[in-house]
This record gives structure tokens, C-alpha cells and sequence, in this order.
């Protein structure tokens, strides 16, 4: 009976002997970055244009947001909408790690003279949260405060309108859906939409499919607000990248089953692994555990159990009759 109760005990603790690995979301975290090639039309007769490099680094990380600061490969100059000429300084970013959308931004430039700076703040309403599929709704504001001079505040309708795939060099094909920004409430004293008349299209943004840090910023943006005329800023590469090995429209960095198609992310047991690609499905307490069997349940391990408890019981009583007299 001891060696019965022995063994007994040995496929407990090997049943529930598990190794526990921490899965925490995916967010960029320094120095990771991603490259932008940035287009500027000034809407001017004949047409101005200017061509910048961005660099875009996350430089601080903490447990509910990244920051990113810009470095430019020349000083970008804009046109206002008072016909003035400012250079850009700085724009630095705080994004969630909830969902990569923007929460507050710090952005500098000079008019010629003393640097002006503007403290951006973003609230959303109804936001649906990543991933953003056709026909979702929600509505963003900016809060801006010109430091020493102003604030204002924009009120944006967004809107999912489509999708499509983008090829980022050194990256693949890039799935992402396109959000539409309708400039519907303004109260910026120098500044009117073209016409006169709202709501006007501001912003066209391709923001990749997936749920958390897809990329340090949209894959592409074309701006049509504040400056006038058009800014293009087009994600020429990332490191890491926004990749989908398996093609299954759903990128690298928030696919629970990564080498292998699964559009519907099932994870019955909820343990961060997909179905498909799952050894233990249904029971995410023996996930990658050292004594468990693959795809068996809880209930299974206690059968097991008990299995090699009576095995044992019956070849100890068949050992005692053998030396029985």
C-alpha cells in the first residue's frame, strides 16, 4: 500500500507541476522606432513641396504608456493659415499601451523669433477599442493650450471607412484599416475651414489591424489641418515590425497563434495561446507544464491519478500472493 500511495503522490505533483510564463501585452518600449518619409505641399501657385525624413523613437515607458519624440533630417517648415512661416522644433507623443492612441503631445516651433509651445490633450468618446473594423464610430477632441497665448479646442467624427495592406520595407505586407477624422467643432480663432463650412475632412489615417503597439504611429497619415495646404507621412520602416507571418490578417504583435492561420483567435482556456496551436486547449493551468499531457483537461489528470494508483495497488497484492507460503 505505501508504494501504491507513493506512486500515487509522484503523478500528482507531476500532474500539477506547471511552468508558469508572465504574458504581458505587447507594447514598444525604447529604443524601438519607426522611420516616416514626410510630403509637404504649402497649396501654393506653383506648388511648393518639401521632403523630410522622421524619425520617430520611443524614448520612456512606463506601465501604462510610451512616449515618442521625433528627430528630423532637416528642420520641417510649415505655412499657417495667417500666411507665416513656422519650423517645426519638437513633437513629442504619449501613447497608450491600451491601444497606441495618442493621450497628450508636447509640440514646439518658432515663427522666427521665441519657440512657441503647445500642450496637446486627447479625450475620446465611445472609442470601440483595437482591433477597428469597417463601419465603427467614435469621437475624439483635442484640447490645445498655445503656452502664454491661447487654448482652444477641436472636435474630431471618426470613422472606420475601409482597409487595405501596406508593404513596410524589411517588414511585409502590413494589413490596416483606414480611419477617416471629420473636423466637426473648432474654436481656434486663426484658423477657418476651407469654405467657411463644416464638418471638413482633416485627417486620412492607416492604422494596422491589430490591438496593442502595432507601430509608433499610423503606417500613413495625410494631414489637412492647421498647415495650409497637405503633410503626407508615409512608415518607410519599423523596428520591430507590424508583420503577419501567417497571413491571417492579424499582425505578429497580437496574434495568439502566429505561425498558423487562425482569424478567429479562439483560446477556449484564455492562457494567450490560440486554439489551433495550443497543446493543453483546454486547461490553461497545465500549459506547458513538465508532467502534463498535451490536450488533457484537469478531470483527465485526476483519472490519470487514480489510473496508476490501482495499477499499483493490484501489482503490490500480486507481489505479497507471489511470496505468500
Amino acid at each position: 500500500m505505501r508504494i501504491a500511495l507513493a506512486l500515487a503522490a509522484l503523478a500528482l505533483i507531476s500532474a500539477l507541476t506547471v511552468s508558469v510564463i508572465p504574458r504581458t501585452a505587447f507594447a514598444f518600449e525604447p529604443p524601438d522606432s519607426a522611420t516616416y518619409l514626410v510630403r509637404y505641399d504649402d497649396d501654393s501657385v506653383p506648388p511648393d513641396y518639401s521632403t523630410e525624413i522622421w524619425t520617430v523613437s520611443v524614448t520612456a515607458s512606463d506601465a501604462s504608456s510610451y512616449t515618442t519624440s521625433a528627430n528630423f533630417s532637416a528642420p520641417p517648415k510649415r505655412r499657417n493659415t495667417l500666411g507665416s512661416t513656422l519650423e517645426i522644433i519638437s513633437s513629442q507623443i504619449v501613447l497608450s499601451k491600451a491601444d497606441s492612441q495618442p493621450v497628450s503631445q508636447i509640440f514646439q516651433y518658432t515663427l522666427g523669433g521665441p519657440i512657441w509651445t503647445a500642450n496637446i490633450t486627447y479625450t475620446y468618446f465611445d472609442f470601440p477599442g483595437m482591433p477597428l473594423q469597417v463601419g465603427q464610430m467614435w469621437t475624439e477632441r483635442l484640447h490645445v493650450a498655445l503656452v502664454g497665448v491661447l487654448s482652444f479646442d477641436d472636435l474630431y467624427d471618426c470613422r472606420v471607412t475601409g482597409g487595405g495592406v501596406m508593404n513596410i520595407p524589411g517588414c511585409g505586407d502590413v494589413p490596416y484599416v483606414i480611419v477617416e477624422k471629420w473636423l466637426t467643432s473648432e474654436t481656434d480663432p486663426y484658423w477657418a475651414p476651407p469654405g467657411g463650412t463644416l464638418p471638413y475632412l482633416a485627417k486620412i489615417q492607416y492604422w494596422p489591424v491589430a490591438a496593442l503597439g502595432t507601430a509608433v504611429g499610423p503606417l500613413y497619415e495625410k494631414a489637412m489641418r492647421h498647415y495650409l495646404g497637405v503633410e503626407e507621412q508615409i512608415m518607410t520602416s519599423s523596428a520591430p515590425c507590424p508583420c503577419d507571418t501567417d497571413s491571417d490578417g492579424i499582425p505578429d504583435v497580437s496574434d495568439n497563434c502566429r505561425d498558423t492561420p487562425n482569424t478567429d483567435q479562439t483560446d477556449r482556456d484564455g492562457d494567450g495561446i490560440g486554439d489551433v496551436c495550443d497543446r493543453y486547449p483546454d486547461d490553461p493551468t497545465n500549459e506547458g507544464g513538465s508532467g502534463s499531457i498535451p490536450g488533457m483537461s484537469a478531470w483527465g489528470a485526476l483519472g490519470t491519478i487514480i489510473a496508476l494508483g490501482v495499477v499499483a495497488t493490484v501489482m503490490l497484492r500480486r507481489r505479497q500472493t507471489q511470496h505468500t507460503p
